[in-house]
């Protein structure tokens, strides 16, 4: 049903491809009522955001590569980086509106890149960043200083921090590696290119590192902690590998070119259980997270048919070349998987279970992994998008961003709130409003790559949004004057329904007793509303359509 991406930029792969320059510039968004900003880094040359991360605030961090020099600054001041290579690393920090508030470069001699970025519950900001062939964690408060620098062993791809401020760092290596970023030395060495974790305390002392693999090319893209401090990993293998790191063995075989794997290891970095999946050719598992409950979400791309049910039993998802999403829960049992539109490149969770991703497709894509059916189609070349499946796995939305060149999203994250971000970069001419509405960024050429970062409203995609699963709730005439008919399947036992803004701002409020009611919304603002109803323990929602 689904014709998948299988070949462009991965978000972290900044040598494989020439960066060109580029400036800042921001466009606020009054069209779009999904977009919130969204904000270009345009110019004489080129780059592209990886990742990125909000804090309690709302401040917006991203980590990336450019090249020439480049003002950083969204608004009418200007602060410009200019690089001591041809390629350097980037962190920037805008305000919760999109201000500029800070933009560090790192760089060597060499092509540098931003490779993933995390923050600690006092609002510090870790960086994982590729210096020419080193990499380093770079600690910066939240004013943007340096707190520490440490020299990590392998190619790190992933990092992410546990509740007491623990660090942990995945990706790959060959050869021998040096773990220890301090005084002390704790070396492993790759039979073939090998995955690596390691684990580092609040203040980068060496804790643990751990190796898996065989003889082939085996590497983890993705890491995430639990609330149990559990550390879950995912990436891809070929040949034959061992997951175990311990003195035990648990060994997978790839089916192909290359297969999925999923590790969990406890807090101490000993195996808990791991599972692999794939058939003949390279599949890969790109990114990973983990639920409150301790279930563990990973997206990423296959070919064929594939069982991603780990245990006895069978689950085959089937595409030519395909994007899932998959839900394990604790102990590594299946919960559910779904074939997804596009080539997701980042997986967020919200405190609802939510399950959202992001990425670049081309041409037409169903982003609808059930019955239905919901597509798009990308303006010309690969489009980015931004899609939401509920903690069932059930579709409710997706969006795309884009013009006729080449376009995608690489990095995602959600606000406390639930608000969407999202970084990449863009070429040509894009349309950032992923709803009816229309706001175009420009760059000044049609080759390069510029980077952006967009800021979604609380209900995203808004438009795409799917009605709810069980159709108990009916809303006519839609769109209406702000006066409409509610309508029920049965009669309530009491219910509140509640009205709100794009913005998640409560405009209307009322008890609903009857199965069939009149609702006055007196509402002066024309648009696009939520209406959420409560009752018996059960929530249904629609979007309303203000004319």
């Amino acid at each position: 049903m689904k014709t998948k991406i299988t070949s462009f930029l991965r978000r972290k792969n900044f040598k494989a491809h020439s960066l060109l320059f580029l400036c800042l510039i921001s466009f606020f968004s009054h069209k779009g009522q999904n977009l919130l900003w969204a904000n270009a880094m345009l110019g004489p040359g080129g780059g592209q955001g990886t990742e990125m991360v909000v804090d309690a605030s709302g401040n917006v961090y991203t980590t990336g590569a450019f090249s020439g020099t480049t003002d950083f600054d969204p608004g009418v001041g200007i602060f410009t980086l200019t690089p001591s290579g041809g390629i350097d690393a980037y962190v920037s920090k805008l305000d919760a509106s999109g201000n500029f508030v800070w933009a560090k470069l790192f760089g060597s001699s060499g092509i540098d890149g931003g490779q993933d970025i995390a923050l600690d519950a006092a609002g510090d900001v870790y960086s994982l960043l590729s210096l020419g062939n080193t990499n380093y964690i770079y600690k910066l408060s939240a004013a943007g200083s340096t707190v520490w620098i440490k020299n990590i062993g392998g190619t790190g791809e992933s990092i992410t921090l546990d509740a007491s401020g623990n660090i942990y760092v995945s990706g790959g290596f060959a050869g021998s590696s040096d773990f220890d970023p301090g005084a002390g030395s704790f070396t492993m060495t790759a039979a073939g290119t090998d995955i690596f974790v390691s684990k580092l305390d609040p203040s980068g002392t060496f804790i643990w590192a751990k190796k898996m693999g065989g003889t082939g090319s085996d590497a983890s893209y993705g890491v995430a902690v639990d609330a149990s401090g559990n550390v879950c990993i995912t990436g891809g293998f070929s040949g034959t590998a061992d997951l175990d790191p311990g003195a035990g063995s648990y060994t997978v075989s790839s089916g192909g070119m290359g297969d999925i794997f999923i590790s969990k290891l406890d807090a101490s970095g000993n195996f808990v259980w791991a599972t692999a999946m794939g058939w003949y050719a390279n599949d890969l598992g790109y990114s990973i997270a983990c639920d409150g409950a301790g279930n563990i979400y990973t997206t990423g791309n296959y070919v064929g048919t594939v069982d991603f049910d780990p245990g006895a039993g069978t689950y085959f998802l089937s595409g030519s070349a395909s994007a899932f999403v998959l839900k394990l829960n604790a102990s590594g049992t299946f919960g559910w998987a779904k074939n997804v539109g596009g080539a997701p490149q980042s997986i967020a969770l919200d405190a609802a279970g939510n399950v959202y991703t992001a990425g670049g497709f081309l041409g037409t894509e169903d982003f609808d992994p059930g019955v239905g059916t919901y597509t798009l189609t990308s303006a010309g070349n690969y489009d980015g998008y931004i899609s939401k499946l509920n903690a069932s796995g059930n579709f409710v939305y997706a969006g795309a961003f884009g013009g006729a060149d080449y376009d995608i999203c690489f990095g995602l994250a959600l606000s406390a709130a639930g608000i969407a971000h999202v970084t990449g970069f863009f070429n040509g001419t894009a349309d950032f409003d992923p709803s009816a509405g229309v706001f175009n960024l420009a760059g000044p050429g049609t080759t390069a790559g510029y980077i952006f970062v967009v800021k979604l409203g609380t209900t995203a995609l808004g438009i795409n949004e799917a009605t709810n699963v069980d159709n108990t709730l009916y809303v006519y005439p839609n769109p209406s004057n702000g006066n409409f008919t509610l309508q029920l399947k049965e009669e309530l036992n009491g219910g509140e329904l509640i009205v709100t803004d794009v913005m998640g701002r409560e405009i209307f409020k009322e008890e609903l007793k009857r199965a069939t009611q009149q609702i006055e919304l007196n509402i002066n603002v024309k648009g696009l509303y939520f209406m959420r109803l409560d009752s018996e323990g059960k929530r249904m929602t629609k979007k309303i359509v203000v004319e």
